[in-house]
């Protein structure tokens, strides 16, 4: 494994290809938009793209989209005559029943009862020309027992693992590592050598839990069994590829806050460039017999 000088200069490109979206949503607020279009925009791939926009801007790709839709609605009801029905469709619905719905959650009022309130306060639109980003970046602070000074990038060889498919909260994925071990156990599988690793396909931010993928994989050491040997294991590989490294020390639950510091504070001035591949924790003690706190993950985000 080697690592990569630390680069000495900072890379804007994240900032200004986040505000090409920025850019491209305010213009098209009246039309559908999709995180794979607006990772297209962006140049980025849909799932690294989803997380560093959400680390970022403080909100997920939806919740922007919804609330600059809703502010828009809310000046228009406010400040024009145009009918309700000309507003919904002008903010990208096709039909008055779920604007009214999505209106009324987001602002607490119906848009009827909006519209002849004047005491409540109108928000301004967002823009719709070439204006620049109207959120501030956001900074997140690292989360405690995330080794910041300790990031490093490196070039990991290729592994063959056993895996497991998980599919559900990342949370509730315990039981398949339990699976796992078991098994392995039984098959000869385990040495002093093993890794055990998560490798996570989707965002938790954007997919619905119960549609979340992720694999339970421990690396395989020595001859390797044939498929048909390890079943129900699944064998495969894990090629060689570049990551950036961190160490934290704590709970499974603040994993999130560890990702997001990577994404929106790290990786904007690292000169690296995010990699199309899933991100992996590798997991350096075990829960059954540590204290949560005590709990150590090194956390690899794949970059070129």
């Amino acid at each position: 494994m080697t690592a990569s000088p630390t680069p000495t200069t900072t890379d804007p490109g994240y900032l200004r290809r986040l505000d090409r979206v920025v850019r491209h949503v305010q213009r098209h607020l009246d039309q559908p938009l999709t995180v794979d279009g607006l990772a297209e925009v962006a140049n980025f791939s849909p799932y690294h793209f989803h997380r560093l926009f959400t680390a970022i801007m403080g909100e997920t790709v939806a919740q922007y989209i919804r609330r600059l839709r809703m502010e828009r609605a809310a000046w228009h009801l406010r400040y024009s005559r145009r009918t309700v029905t000309d507003i919904a469709f002008d903010c990208g619905f096709e039909a008055t029943e779920s604007f009214s719905r999505i209106f009324r959650a987001h602002f607490g009022l119906p848009p009827s009862r909006w519209r002849r309130d004047r005491s409540v306060f109108a928000p301004a639109p967002a823009p719709t020309g070439d204006t620049a980003m109207t959120t501030t970046p956001h900074r997140p602070s690292a989360p405690a027992g995330l080794d910041t000074a300790a990031v490093t990038v490196a070039t990991r060889p290729a592994r063959t693992v056993a895996s497991l498919r998980h599919t559900g909260p990342y949370t509730a994925i315990g039981p398949v590592f339990e699976r796992l071990m078991m098994l392995a156990g039984q098959k000869g599988l385990l040495t002093a050598e093993t890794q055990v690793i998560q490798i996570s396909y989707d965002d938790p931010r954007q997919t619905d839990a119960d549609r979340l993928r992720a694999d339970a994989c421990i690396t395989l050491h020595g001859p390797v069994p044939d498929i048909a040997d390890l079943a129900p294991l699944v064998r495969q590989e894990i090629p060689e590829g570049r990551y950036a490294q961190i160490l934290y020390t704590g709970p499974y639950t603040g994993l999130e806050a560890a990702y997001s510091w990577l994404y929106a504070t790290w990786l904007p001035d690292s000169g690296h460039e995010v990699a199309h591949r899933p991100c992996q924790e590798i997991y350096l003690n075990s829960p059954a017999t540590t204290a949560p706190d005590q709990l150590q993950t090194l956390i690899l985000l794949p970059v070129e």
